[in-house]
């Protein structure tokens, strides 16, 4: 068991044989003689959440003395233990916490044991609904992302000005990393994974982002162009800021988005650059999903029948998801605020009024 929630988490290798194996022949990629078990084509990020759901249970099971060391997967998740689980669950967590760990639950179940149908554990009347799943989670904050993007572009209108020093180079990098996040809405791990003539490729004088099924949490290719109001800045970046941070490091590596010796900015790392940087320049304490709510929040403002393009924009497979978690648009956000970013970033523009 691990950390602050050492009463509720069971790791993989603290699980009985019988639950270890089954996980792994579910994680197993095909072979000459074998075939790819259902876990082996999801993300890393989902398989944690799935042996984080399951571990749970499993834990809960061990506090509860119930968990028989010979017995298997398919024995141990009951109608009326999965009861019990969930009324303790919700004891302690949100209902939007117990809703998430209770698909990834269903979701390890059918990987491991797959010749069963785990689709009541989702419906378990014990559990709570959706409505008060969605009444449970935190409302994202509604901020005006034009305005945002006017700050970091003149703060790194500011930096490209100053004299050039290894700590200016580092802060234009959060900037460039926030206003890339706000302009093209790509997922932070993306934005972090993105590598230089792999995934930023230069294309005459413009460059594209490009990114292959197997790299993204959708398995859809991502393809756009680099943002033109963020073009010459990128430009900077890459030209100036990027080699000082990198310094004297022999073998740099090929990231965008680096730290100092040329090592890749670490994914927990990009929400202390979000909340640092739009602390200090915007006055809000911003997260990296944060721009993904705006940008979705925005578009559903200015256009409620868009749900698809917002989807399609945000890189999920079809509207649940963004109508589910993004659509929070009123009319207090619907000013048009991708027309005053357009406005405020044109050649010429002196930014608008702050």
């Amino acid at each position: 068991m691990r950390g602050s929630r050492a009463r509720w988490v069971l790791r993989p290798e603290q699980w009985p044989e019988r639950d270890r194996q089954a996980w792994h022949l579910a994680q197993q990629t095909s072979g000459r003689l074998s075939q790819a078990g259902p876990a082996a084509a999801l993300t890393v990020s989902t398989r944690k959440m799935m042996v984080e759901a399951y571990g749970t249970y499993l834990a809960w099971l061990a506090k509860n003395g119930e968990l028989d060391s010979v017995a298997g997967p398919a024995d141990r998740l009951t109608f009326e233990r999965l009861a019990a689980f969930l009324e303790a669950r919700r004891r302690t967590c949100s209902d939007n916490t117990v809703f998430n760990n209770l698909r990834m639950l269903k979701m390890a179940l059918a990987c491991m044991v797959p010749d069963q149908n785990w689709a009541w554990v989702c419906h378990h009347p014990a559990g709570p609904l959706r409505h008060e799943a969605q009444a449970a989670r935190k409302k994202p904050l509604v901020f005006d992302p034009g305005h945002l993007m006017n700050v970091l572009c003149r703060e790194m209108d500011a930096l490209m000005q100053a004299p050039a020093g290894r700590d200016e180079a580092a802060r234009f990098r959060d900037c460039l990393l926030v206003a890339t996040a706000t302009l093209t809405g790509l997922r932070r791990r993306n934005l972090l994974d993105m590598r230089l003539e792999q995934n930023l490729i230069r294309i005459a004088s413009s460059w594209r982002i490009d990114f292959r099924e197997a790299e993204t949490k959708t398995r859809r290719a991502i393809a756009m162009a680099w943002p033109k109001p963020l073009l010459r800045y990128l430009v900077y970046y890459l030209d100036v800021a990027r080699p000082l941070i990198v310094g004297a490091a022999t073998t740099p590596s090929r990231y965008v988005f680096v730290t100092h010796g040329g090592t890749q900015v670490a994914h927990p790392t990009i929400a202390t650059i979000f909340a640092r940087t739009s602390t200090r320049l915007y006055g809000m304490r911003l997260h990296p999903h944060s721009v993904r709510y705006a940008e979705a929040t925005t578009m559903q403002s200015h256009d409620p029948n868009g749900l698809s393009v917002t989807a399609a924009a945000l890189g999920h497979h079809g509207t649940r998801t963004t109508d589910q978690f993004y659509d929070q648009g009123t009319t207090s956000v619907a000013q048009q605020v991708w027309l005053d970013l357009v406005k405020r970033l044109k050649p010429g523009s002196d930014g608008g009024s702050e």
